[in-house]
């Protein structure tokens, strides 16, 4: 979405420099060390098509091979605390484009849900209350998938193996 993308190592390309969409002003270059770190952010008070974001305690990880640089001064896309303070991301002065490094802010529900109703009110529809749980839903899908595991697995011969023994 920046103006380009750089690869000065050929992590991805034999190509050094390729054009970006332009929508957003910043450049990416590449680097061949991978950046994976959880965290936790708030977004507070993003402007987006016509109405304002917010949300607390949101959970996710960030992973890139490399560093987006901004070519001019940004709004942030949300503030990280934890692993260090810091701003991520990037939105557009007319709040129509953001792009962040952040995965898994959409398993926020109040996150995801206040971003879906902006969408419905720009298409003239009525917004919805939130009626998942997606935490809840994962957490329910890990405990059945460590039940099968413990059904199908000999657990104590996978410990010896773990320990090293035969």
């Amino acid at each position: 979405m920046g103006e380009r993308i750089e690869d000065p190592s050929a992590v991805e390309s034999t190509r050094k420099t390729v054009c970006g969409l332009g929508f957003l002003p910043a450049r990416t270059v590449f680097s061949p060390a991978k950046h994976l770190t959880q965290v936790t952010a708030d977004c507070a008070g993003i402007p987006f098509l016509g109405t304002t974001i917010q949300a607390e305690g949101l959970q996710g990880y960030e992973i890139h091979m490399g560093e987006t640089v901004f070519t001019k001064t940004v709004r942030p896309f949300v503030r990280v605390h934890e692993p260090e303070e810091r701003d991520d991301g990037i939105v557009s002065g007319d709040g129509k484009i953001a792009g962040t490094y952040l995965h898994g802010l959409f398993d926020h529900d109040g996150f995801r849900r206040q971003l879906l109703n902006a969408l419905r009110r720009k298409k003239g529809w009525r917004p919805l209350e939130t009626r998942r749980c997606v935490a809840r839903e994962k957490e329910a899908a890990y405990d059945r998938l460590a039940a099968s595991v413990r059904e199908h697995l000999d657990m104590n011969r996978l410990r010896r193996i773990m320990k090293g023994e035969c």
